[in-house]
């Protein structure tokens, strides 16, 4: 949803983040609608929130949360590499990111999103206001300023590079 706000568009381009539970492309008369597996999906949902309030299954929660911790590594990185190929240029972006995807990264890219939206929406602030709504940070943001995000990305730590190279043309053989 965010391709139109960085002025992505075109008849090949098609982006879709829904997905059809019914196991078909379109919802019709034959699996009603959806129907059926919504309510399977809202049943086993609505059991296993009644099977909570029984001692012998909350038992059994209490110590598989007691079990589980996990921490995070430090140590660990996140490697990013990305390429975009358009028709004049090529871009390449690489970003590390310090301390592992699941505890550390979520907490650094958290922090730079919400230290880069205080800024924006500060009263001083010399940058337009980020677009309202639901947005991903990057969607959000953009029209704040290109490196609005990035530079607090980097203050955290993090190791951003892009490089744009234009696109030679090579003769049909």
């Amino acid at each position: 949803r965010a391709a139109p706000t960085f002025g992505v568009s075109g008849d090949g381009l098609v982006i879709s983040d829904r997905s059809v539970v019914t196991g078909t492309r379109s919802p019709s008369a034959l699996n009603m609608w959806g129907l059926p597996s919504t309510l399977l999906y809202t049943g086993s949902l609505i059991l296993a929130g009644l099977a909570l309030l029984l001692p012998p299954v909350q038992g059994w929660a209490r110590r598989r949360l007691r079990s589980y911790s996990y921490g995070g590594n430090s140590e660990g990185g996140v490697y990013l590499d990305v390429e975009a190929v358009g028709r004049d240029a090529t871009a390449t972006a690489k970003m590390v990111v310090p301390g592992d995807p699941g505890v550390y990264a979520t907490g650094f890219f958290a922090a730079g999103v919400a230290n880069a939206l205080l800024v924006a929406t500060r009263a001083e602030s010399k940058f337009p206001m980020p677009l309202a709504g639901f947005h991903s940070p990057v969607a959000a943001l953009h029209g704040c300023g290109t490196q609005l995000l990035v530079d607090h990305l980097r203050t955290l730590g993090a190791e951003v590079s892009v490089e744009t190279t234009p696109l030679t043309r090579q003769a049909n053989l």
